[in-house]
């Protein structure tokens, strides 16, 4: 079985495709027809991906996500050179959003290099708009490309921790409301607007073993549902 899917971002796409096939994002291949990009991603993104089975599991699980863990990792390496002018670019777009000199830390992690700053404004705008932090790095990457040897570079941007603390409380909740759905055996619908805070719910229940998750509607009136798996009723007491 093949499914076109048309999405804000690749990742998106998959996680999308991951429920019209019914298997995690693991055990599909795709292909990418098509990109658009409106000013660097700052207005907007469209993906299109053909995507297929390549094995017969049937329920939206990561079996091999140690594996992920594992290649994440091995971070690729950016040139201090590099570094230095992707910090002082980054210090440029803040400042002027801002409206007032933005210093931007760096610092290197297990699955990318996270530039953060203190701003309340930035911080505001981060919760506010959670695109904003996305298009911000992919100007940087987009900029940078041709000075940047290894296209699987990552980069995280966040403003005074507001990124960070927003995606544990969502995690948090998607977790919660999982133990719920796999008691109750009854599904859960969340109205998220922002395409990103549906991506971390997506990815933070992409693992489980008795729910599974599924993006409904278009634009505004886009939905999340929680839903359970069928069978999984002799393990519903683990979580009482």
């Amino acid at each position: 079985m093949h499914v076109e899917i048309t999405d804000k971002s690749l990742e998106l796409a998959l996680v999308q495709a991951s429920g019209r096939l019914g298997v995690a994002h693991s055990n599909i291949d795709y292909k990418i027809i098509s990109e658009k990009k409106k000013l660097w991603g700052l207005l907007g993104t469209t993906v299109t991906i053909e995507a297929w089975t390549k094995s017969k599991e049937r329920h939206p699980r990561r079996p091999e996500h140690k594996k992920t863990e594992t290649k994440a990792e091995k971070l690729p390496a950016i040139e201090p050179k590099v570094l230095s002018k992707l910090h002082n670019f980054c210090e440029e777009i803040c400042s002027m959003m801002a409206g007032e000199p933005v210093k931007i830390q760096i610092k290197k992690t297990s699955r990318h290099y996270a530039f953060e700053c203190e701003n309340e404004y930035l911080s505001e705008k981060v919760v506010k708009m959670p695109k904003l932090s996305d298009s911000i790095e992919r100007i940087l990457l987009l900029v940078f490309k041709d000075e940047i040897e290894d296209k699987h570079v990552q980069i995280f941007f966040d403003a005074s921790g507001a990124r960070q603390n927003k995606e544990k409380e969502l995690i948090s909740l998607a977790r919660n409301l999982a133990r719920k759905v796999a008691r109750t055996r009854k599904p859960v619908t969340l109205n998220y607007r922002h395409a990103q805070d549906r991506k971390i719910v997506h990815m933070a229940l992409d693992s489980d073993k008795k729910v599974y998750t599924k993006s409904v509607g278009s634009g505004a009136d886009r939905k999340l549902l929680i839903i359970p798996i069928k069978g999984n009723e002799s393990r519903q007491s683990h979580h009482d």
